[in-house]
């Protein structure tokens, strides 16, 4: 039997044919215009690109195309996308200028967590951020028991791009005891990832590139610079995630209050589930093929 010429069997397959498609591109794998309201790229980047537009925070449309190529494109085809919470990229784009400031406060992978900043932050075009050293500190407004998705006691993580090589006695970045990232502390990288003390007493040459503390179960956790393992801790995780926000330049001394600041640059800030030693270097990889194509790469 043929309806409008086609037979049965023919009309079946068509039918099949086309639940399939949508079925595929429903789940978001292929971005094509017809299911993306015109956006052709990644659909972790037309979220992001539309967002941008929904508040009328301006880009050009070769950053679109780059963020695509160099960052979320290259996260999900390292199946990364889904393990990082927050990505906050901290270099101006050169063709609008420092008025790009606003877009850089917005979280890549998600509408929660725009950057606070506080008092005289320094940001430099196609670099990066820096604090005062005394006074000006980033609020990221993120907490890790309020946004445990991907961030959770035994699976979680914290990185940072530096691009200045100084031993300072200082915090990067977390929150007192918990969640703190420092470098050169007196010449070491330091790091607590819910082990509510420092978990590394670890020698590094310099302070400059990727940075990532990963924990990876209840008693493991590992440092990486440059995507190299550098230490491994036994240290088991705190009994709670922190409640307080995390702060970049400083840290959170537990009741709202920054201390210990640096004077340090920074390009990159991620907050991520605890990544493999596999998944570390993919990602470093992948952010330092991005400082470098800016021009702006250490490592």
């Amino acid at each position: 039997m043929k309806f409008a010429g086609v037979s049965f069997k023919m009309l079946n397959k068509i039918i099949f044919a086309i639940l399939l498609f949508v079925s595929f591109e429903t789940s978001a794998q292929l971005p094509f215009a017809f299911w993306k309201g015109g956006c052709t790229l990644d659909p972790a980047a037309c979220s992001y690109f539309n967002r941008l537009d929904s508040l009328s925070i301006s880009y050009t449309a070769g950053l679109k195309t780059e963020y695509n190529d160099y960052l979320f494109k290259p996260l999900r085809d390292s199946s990364l996308t889904d393990s990082i919470a927050c990505l906050w990229i901290l270099l101006s784009d050169s063709s609008i200028g420092l008025s790009d400031t606003t877009r850089l406060k917005q979280n890549l992978m998600n509408n929660r967590h725009t950057l606070t900043s506080v008092n005289a932050l320094t940001w430099t075009l196609g670099q990066g951020v820096k604090s005062n050293g005394t006074s000006s500190y980033i609020n990221t407004n993120f907490n890790a028991a309020g946004d445990s998705l991907i961030f959770k006691k035994n699976n979680c993580g914290i990185g940072i791009y530096s691009r200045t090589n100084a031993d300072e006695i200082t915090i990067d970045c977390g929150v007192v005891s918990e969640n703190e990232l420092a470098l050169s502390l007196g010449g070491n990288y330091d790091a607590s990832i819910n082990g509510g003390e420092w978990t590394h007493m670890i020698t590094v040459p310099n302070t400059l590139g990727f940075f990532l503390e990963s924990r990876v179960a209840n008693a493991s956790s590992y440092a990486y610079k440059g995507g190299v393992q550098i230490g491994s801790q036994s240290t088991q995780a705190s009994g709670t995630l922190t409640t307080k926000n995390f702060f970049l330049t400083c840290r959170n001394n537990g009741s709202g209050s920054p201390a210990l600041y640096t004077s340090r640059q920074y390009s990159i800030f991620i907050i991520t589930a605890g990544l493999s030693s596999i998944g570390a270097r993919k990602l470093n990889n992948i952010l330092e093929a991005f400082m470098d194509h800016k021009n702006a790469g250490v490592q």
